[in-house]
């Protein structure tokens, strides 16, 4: 089974909630709500195996009414931290 962890940068003056997310077989959907108090035009996602480590981009929205992302093939067994 995956274990998904989730890991959030947290950025003075954002005010940002994660949603709790979906775990399939090899996959994990991440979902988010926007900060209200800023103009955004797009999210990055970032994803490590390490807790200190923001990783590597494993994906990116092409606008700010997208809020979800679905990262594949994920290894089974191992913990995954993402950042948005």
């Amino acid at each position: 089974m995956n274990a998904i962890t989730i890991r959030l940068a947290k950025l003075d003056g954002i005010n940002f909630t994660l949603n709790p997310i979906e775990a399939a077989d090899n996959s994990a959907k991440l979902t988010w709500e926007s900060p209200g108090n800023l103009t955004i035009t797009s999210y990055r996602v970032y994803r490590s195996t390490e807790r200190e480590n923001i990783g590597f981009e494993v994906g990116h929205t092409t606008a700010s009414t997208i809020l979800e992302y679905t990262d594949l093939n994920l290894e089974r067994g191992k913990t995954f931290w993402y950042t948005i």
